[in-house]
């Protein structure tokens, strides 16, 4: 069954409350702000009724429909699986295992194959995955409040401090905004970092009581975040000094580092070139792959189609995944070198 919008948090609670007592419930998360926070969610509500929860987040370079990931989640031995702010495609990712997918990215067409699949498109303004998550469990049994934080971390990592929704303006009284604006960049730094331990950054949210834990440095966790952070800011000031070159609406980017870099490289650019889109590409963080990100304040622009566009020329049948004015991916260094000639980028 797929079903979307805010008519399935219904469908999705039901699908949770069927698990039954001491279930293996396998995460499958996005290490970044959004989808750690997502995931800590899940662990704890999961823990909180009976079952077994197994948060995994893809490794730096494995993709989520990949055999290695694939095989990780399976030595789990899930009885089921919760997909968390992973993207919406249409391909399972355990065929035969049963499936809540949970996602505010664009959606395809043919739709997404998994027993429930709960999309905060139709919701305005559209959530983050760790405000969908908090939204889907807080009714169910088993009390959350003193966890509700982790669903903020998640839309402030995605929408910024001053994200629209009521959520993020009452845990801002409550716990503090520099608080929670320091955990966003902690956690986020965990992700890109070169190291990209995102288990770290998990624990460090299910250490802490409050953002501050967190912020002031009393989670076992800071240290290895705190690095990790020093690292991403060095490489990010290092990068983001590249020269752009120019192809009709187009900027490039492109550099290479060991950290995930592209997004932050992008967005800050695309506020120095808001008539043109934004392309980062990273020829360092995994050997043989271009890793990159596009962004573009135009206000009617739409991402997502200008790269499905190309998917034909550049034989990658699922390029232009994300949203309209922030998308990107990974190619093989041939692929992406036919992306940039479809471009109009003369070879550097």
């Amino acid at each position: 069954m797929t079903v979307s919008g805010i008519g399935a948090y219904e469908e999705a609670r039901s699908f949770l409350r069927q698990l039954p007592d001491g279930a293996r419930v396998a995460v499958a998360y996005h290490g970044d702000a959004d989808g750690t926070g997502s995931a800590a969610l899940a662990v704890r509500w999961l823990e909180r009724t009976g079952r077994q929860p197994a948060a995994l987040a893809p490794g730096k370079g494995e993709d989520l429909y990949g055999d290695p990931f694939a095989d990780r989640l399976l030595a789990t031995r899930p009885d089921a699986l919760l997909v968390l702010d992973q993207g919406s495609r249409s391909r399972a990712v355990l065929p035969g295992v049963p499936t809540l997918v949970v996602d505010h990215h664009d959606a395809p067409a043919e739709g997404v194959p998994a027993d429930v699949y709960l999309s905060g498109l139709n919701e305005i303004p559209i959530p983050s995955a760790a405000l969908m998550t908090w939204r889907l469990l807080a009714p169910l049994a088993a009390d959350l409040s003193d966890v509700d934080w982790y669903g903020v971390v998640g839309a402030i990592g995605d929408y910024g401090i001053d994200a629209p929704f009521p959520e993020v303006g009452n845990a801002k009284k409550a716990y503090g905004q520099k608080n929670l604006s320091e955990t966003v960049a902690l956690v986020n730094a965990v992700k890109r970092a070169s190291a990209h331990d995102t288990p770290t950054s998990l624990a460090a949210l299910l250490a802490a009581r409050e953002p501050a834990d967190i912020a002031k440095g009393t989670v076992p966790q800071y240290a290895a975040l705190a690095a990790c952070r020093a690292e991403v800011q060095a490489e990010r000031a290092r990068c983001a000094r590249t020269a752009p070159r120019f192809s009709g609406d187009w900027a490039l980017l492109r550099f290479a580092s060991p950290c995930q870099m592209h997004g932050p490289v992008a967005s800050s650019w695309v506020g120095r070139l808001p008539r043109f889109i934004v392309l980062a590409a990273n020829d360092g963080y995994t050997p043989g792959n271009v890793h990159f990100s596009v962004r573009t304040r135009r206000p009617d622009e739409n991402l997502l189609l200008r790269l499905r566009a190309l998917r034909g020329v550049v034989g990658a049948p699922e390029l232009g995944q994300g949203h309209a004015q922030a998308s990107g991916g990974i190619l093989p260094r041939p692929q992406f070198e036919k992306l940039l000639h479809a471009l109009g980028f003369a070879p550097a």
